[in-house]
């Protein structure tokens, strides 16, 4: 109904356009869905449905909704770059969550009026992955020193891939990297609201996480791949920072680990581009 939040009314909208699709089934017996979280731009759910073969879920995003049409156009926009970085990345970049499709809808098919929102609001589907953020992982001392080790070698992996297809994510950080159920130690790297193609890089807004920013970026808004080195850099400072879950049959070749990681976090984080790692041989490292 037009009274129902427009988030609710896209939400049933997408699992209509799903199923003409045919991505998911028509004879569903339960759908259920679950707010997960929102940032600057994007508001995501969980879309869970069952059928007589089973249940399967999804990842649905879309653009925060707000009354400055500025604003919301900005939302919708990021959205849009975000799907555009996926489509292009999807099965090309080691541990991403896998692109599903992508809908939009125009005012009229909400019932809303054109003159109060741009010209369609889009919304991404993506594959549904279990787990919890690096950032909670943290915060619940659930990770061992050497899942640590293993994860963070497999975001490296996927970053130096993304830079490879000449894509910069520049917005690594915790937050960003779910730490899967299925495999403690692998990491995957999510959230490219913010990421842009190095060849459209001089039109992109100049968005960053403060604590994660080189200098280049904070203060003169020049992106480059190196940002994500350096944001890595930082990420890796915070994992190996917090404390570990108890692991003692490795507490010696930790003791052995800890100066070489330092070593390479001190070369990810230097303050000028040319002196940082290239995430490339982070990865082979």
């Amino acid at each position: 109904t037009a009274k129902e939040p427009i988030e609710i009314r896209i939400l049933k909208a997408t699992i209509v356009d799903l199923q003409n699709q045919e991505k998911i089934p028509r004879d569903l017996t339960t759908i259920r869905i679950r707010f997960l979280g929102e940032g600057g731009f994007g508001i995501v759910y969980q879309l869970e449905y069952s059928d007589r073969e089973g249940s399967k879920s999804y990842v649905i995003k879309m653009p925060k909704i707000m009354q400055d049409i500025r604003l919301l156009r900005q939302n919708n926009q990021t959205i849009q770059q975000e799907g555009a970085a996926l489509r292009a990345l999807n099965g090309k970049a080691g541990k991403i969550p896998l692109f599903i499709t992508e809908t939009s809808f125009t005012p009229e098919q909400l019932s809303i009026k054109r003159e109060e929102f741009p010209e369609h609001i889009p919304v991404l589907v993506q594959e549904y992955i279990k787990g919890e953020t690096l950032a909670r992982a943290l915060t619940n001392r659930s990770l061992t020193f050497f899942q640590k080790i293993s994860l963070m070698a497999t975001t490296a992996e996927t970053l130096a891939e993304i830079h490879e297809q000449g894509w910069i994510h520049r917005d690594v950080k915790p937050p960003n990297i779910m730490v899967t159920d299925e495999v403690k130690g692998e990491g995957v790297l999510f959230d490219f609201g913010g990421a842009f193609h190095k060849t459209e890089i001089l039109t992109a807004p100049n968005i960053f996480s403060e604590k994660y920013a080189p200098m280049e970026v904070a203060y003169a808004g020049i992106s480059s791949p190196s940002q994500d080195v350096f944001a890595f850099g930082r990420t890796m400072e915070e994992v190996f920072a917090a404390g570990d879950k108890t692991d003692p049959d490795f507490e010696e070749i930790e003791t052995l680990f800890k100066p070489i990681i330092e070593n390479i976090i001190t070369h990810m984080t230097e303050v000028t581009i040319a002196e940082r790692i290239p995430m490339a041989k982070i990865a082979l490292l």
